[in-house]
């Protein structure tokens, strides 16, 4: 396998046996083999692959697939803050973006998300005692101004190490709205570097706070503002150093072909068929829909 480092979508029926390529992959057995997603070929072979891959990428990327507009299990939303299915992770950001924009005091972010240049919407896990370790994943989106147009989303992940007096566990839903066009940019670099001094506590079954949060990488400062809804049991002071970054990886398999931040944000890349669910929540909480 050492001479197979280029990826490609495959022409359907193409390529060895499906139990050849599951044997080969150990770890995550059959998942790697999904006809949709690019695999690893030699050298040889993706040349010759090169020329079909725009029209590959057009028929039978997971990213022009029909929309899934189901719900999200309990255990696929609550279980797997970060997950390797791009599919999942607008599920995910459905149903976060509709929790919060579904209660009776929606209405600042509403107006905050009809002025946004950026949102991004997050899955976080926290546990500690005395010290806390967070991770979790999501998507970020841009939209362009004049039209009002949503990008292509773009998979995050983050993590991050917190000292202070804290104890407990806590599941975190993240919305942040993204002001200027800076803090879309920030997003838009290899990395993002999110540090805050949070106070925060969330004690029952569910807990809600607005904060002002800087967003610094590539050169670039920004404000945002962060909503979370969280779930669990958390107390304490800390100072939160979560570092976000994009999950190139995840964004190959989804699109077909490699996309970068700065791809999908700046709207070189259309926006997804299968992302439909998404932008549909997003037209449905702004203002020019809700009276």
């Amino acid at each position: 396998m050492g001479c197979c480092n280029s990826k490609a979508l495959l022409q359907p029926d193409s390529g060895t046996e499906v139990s050849e390529r599951t044997a080969a992959h150990w770890f995550w057995g059959k998942e790697e083999t999904d006809p949709l997603k690019p695999q690893r070929v030699c050298g040889k072979c993706f040349d010759l692959l090169l020329p079909m891959q725009p029209y590959l990428t057009a028929t039978l990327s997971k990213a022009v697939q029909q929309p899934d507009f189901s719900e999200p299990s309990i255990r696929e939303w609550a279980g797997k803050p970060i997950s390797r299915s791009f599919k999942l992770e607008i599920k995910k950001a459905v149903h976060n973006l509709n929790a919060f924009l579904g209660m009776p005091d929606d209405g600042l972010v509403r107006r905050l998300l009809d002025g946004a240049s950026g949102i991004a919407l997050l899955s976080v896990v926290k546990v500690g005692f005395l010290g806390a370790f967070q991770a979790g994943g999501g998507l970020v989106l841009a939209r362009e101004r004049t039209s009002g147009q949503w990008s292509a989303p773009c998979s995050i992940g983050c993590a991050g190490i917190s000292f202070g007096a804290q104890a407990g566990g806590e599941f975190n839903t993240v919305l942040l709205i993204l002001n200027t066009e800076d803090a879309v940019n920030a997003f838009s670099g290899t990395a993002s570097v999110r540090l805050g001094a949070n106070l925060s506590v969330a004690l029952g079954p569910l807990g809600r706070t607005l904060e002002g949060s800087g967003v610094a990488g590539s050169g670039a400062t920004a404000a945002c503002y962060a909503y979370s809804v969280s779930r669990g049991a958390f107390a304490g002071v800390a100072l939160d150093g979560t570092v976000v970054f994009t999950r190139d990886r995840l964004n190959h398999v989804f699109y077909g072909h490699p996309a970068s931040a700065k791809q999908l944000l700046s709207g070189r890349i259309a926006p997804p068929r299968a992302a439909e669910p998404l932008y549909r929540a997003l037209r449905t909480h702004t203002s020019e829909y809700v009276q």
